[in-house]
């Protein structure tokens, strides 16, 4: 769905679907299961 989105007329929607598509490539690449931090990093 991104993907069709970066190529919106609109420039906020294009580059808002782009952001997301980076997040979403960055937590493949780096394996993440959460988003959210784990509750044992001791901050």
């Amino acid at each position: 769905m991104y993907e069709r989105l970066q190529t919106h007329p609109n420039a906020l929607v294009s580059k808002k679907a782009r952001q997301l598509m980076f997040g979403f490539q960055a937590v493949e690449m780096m394996k993440v299961t959460s988003q959210l931090p784990s509750k044992n990093t001791g901050y």
